[in-house]
């Protein structure tokens, strides 16, 4: 059996927190870009090295009276995500519309959202996790955009 860490809320507490603080704060804004994961599967180690290297990165900024903003999000669309999507439906897929299959991964890239995000939280990881992001939402894609005009 799994085991759990513990409360995914002690992370979400200290994000909060700092979060709280930053009007009473005056120490700099810290904003780690959050290059996504895709929403194409199971989280896996991979996913460990890359969140809890960014969270111990976000806690030291923190700890040094960093104001932290960290946004997580995910990569919904391309080649990796159409490939599972048509992996996991079952009906004749030399059939389907482009708008049937984008349908389907969108679909998919919500399931594996979830799954990640919970994961995520299991092991720890503070962020602002309300606001995530999704390329595949009209935010998500402007946001993500804006980061190479900077």
């Amino acid at each position: 059996p799994r085991s759990t860490l513990s409360s995914s809320s002690a992370a979400s507490d200290v994000y909060k927190r700092q979060k709280i603080q930053i009007e009473n704060n005056k120490g700099s804004l810290f904003i780690l870009h959050d290059g996504p994961p895709y929403a194409n599967g199971d989280p896996h180690i991979g996913h460990a090295v890359n969140k809890i290297l960014k969270d111990i990165t976000n806690r030291y900024k923190v700890m040094r009276g960093f104001r932290v903003n960290y946004i997580p999000g995910w990569d919904c669309h391309g080649l990796p995500i159409e490939i599972k999507a048509l992996e996991y439906i079952k009906a004749n897929k030399e059939s389907l519309q482009p708008q049937q299959i984008r349908k389907v991964a969108r679909e998919y890239a919500d399931k594996q959202i979830e799954i990640q995000m919970k994961e995520f939280k299991r092991w720890n990881v503070m962020g602002d996790w309300q606001n995530a992001y999704k390329t595949m939402c009209k935010l998500g894609f402007i946001l993500l955009s804006s980061l190479f005009l900077i």
